[in-house]
């Protein structure tokens, strides 16, 4: 799971609830690499390449990307005070992918080059 999505998480889960904590795991709950290629496979590719990657995702308005997320409404129902303390918790569990003031979060991912 990305540092990021784990960081925001954990703040969800400790100051607006498990359904809110969920929405914030669910971009990485299909990340297998393995049982992505055997789907391709068949599925009728053929797979040329698999590569895993480590993207890096940049966070120059730490809460604005949290609030473009589809926990954005529960930010909301939440409020103003817990929505300062989630953004705060994550800004400090990320603290140390600072380079001057924009975070620089490491992300894995899977690129696949694959034809029927």
């Amino acid at each position: 799971m990305s540092p990021f999505n784990g960081a925001l998480a954990k703040a969800l889960e400790r100051h607006v609830g498990t359904d809110a904590a969920v929405k914030a795991r669910a971009p990485f709950s299909f990340r297998d690499g393995d049982l992505i290629s055997n789907l391709l496979v068949d599925a009728g590719f053929k797979i040329a390449r698999h590569e895993p990657l480590v993207l890096e995702r940049r966070f120059i308005d730490l809460r604005a990307q949290i609030m473009a997320l589809p926990i954005e409404t529960d930010l909301r129902d939440a409020g103003a005070d817990v929505t300062n303390k989630v953004v705060e918790e994550v800004a400090d569990a990320l603290s140390r992918y600072d380079k001057e003031g924009v975070l620089h979060v490491p992300q894995e991912a899977h690129l696949f080059v694959a034809a029927v």
